[in-house]
């Protein structure tokens, strides 16, 4: 499992590395994924949605 700091980036960075850790938690589930592994993935996707929430509020703010 890939760890995932908070990143600071483009909206499409960041929309790629939710769409992975998405990914990667349908697998963990199918198969059979460790709930430390389960865990671990879930605080990550939250981690990034929050970045991704606060990029696209600061480019909302920059374009009006």
């Amino acid at each position: 499992m890939a760890t995932v700091e908070r990143p600071t980036g483009s909206v499409e960075a960041l929309r790629n590395v939710l769409s992975y850790l998405v990914a990667e938690r349908h697998r963990l589930r199918s198969h059979d994924g460790s709930t430390v592994e389960l865990d671990a993935n879930l605080k990550a996707i939250a981690a990034i949605r929050s970045s991704l929430e606060r990029t696209l509020r600061e480019e909302t703010r920059r374009t009006c």
